[in-house]
């Protein structure tokens, strides 16, 4: 009998709710982070009669979560439970071009810094770093040329002397100095 009676109120509950309010009413909870010091946009459906600090109806079925007292928020949706939590470091706190790090783990409150990879920089690793690196290609072609210049003059130089002869005539120098030959 229990069997008979247990698919009797399943034929009940999908003879009430529509195929749509079935598959999201039985849906997992959703999960969201919340940055620290940020906001974020929720897709859920409130009651009329819901009301919580620091959640506020964007449209019919979106609010933004702006500030979180609490580690963890439930929301009760028309379309299932959302849960928003404080988050922790992960890629997208950093728009995806850097690395997340926890500056006081120890302290309740953490605050996060984003160490943005090469290319990138913002609080947030959010700005693309435009360089200007033809002044780099600039400089490395000064140096080349000037280390080739010196290396031609020494080179130079040392061939120059091996066809000097002896001097057989007294220089100005030795002159001045008073030197006798």
């Amino acid at each position: 009998m229990d069997g008979r009676l247990g698919i009797f109120f399943i034929v009940l509950v999908l003879g009430v709710n529509s195929a749509e309010d079935f598959s999201t009413a039985h849906s997992p909870d959703q999960r969201f982070n919340f940055p620290d010091g940020g906001h974020v946009h929720v897709p859920c459906a409130l009651p009329p009669n819901f009301e919580q600090f620091g959640v506020v109806r964007s449209s019919e079925d979106h609010v933004i979560v702006l500030s979180m007292e609490a580690p963890k928020i439930k929301l009760p949706c028309k379309n299932g439970t959302v849960i928003v939590e404080k988050s922790s470091c992960n890629a997208a706190f950093c728009s995806s071009h850097g690395k997340c790090k926890i500056t006081n783990a120890t302290l309740p409150h953490q605050r996060f810094n984003c160490h943005c990879d090469h290319g990138h920089w913002g609080r947030f690793c959010e700005v693309p770093y435009a360089g200007k690196w033809y002044i780099m290609y600039i400089l490395w072609i000064v140096v080349i040329f000037e280390t080739s210049a010196i290396m031609f003059a020494v080179f130079r130089h040392s061939r120059q002397s091996q066809f000097r002869s002896f001097v057989d005539h007294l220089r100005f120098v030795d002159i001045l100095n008073g030197a006798e030959y």
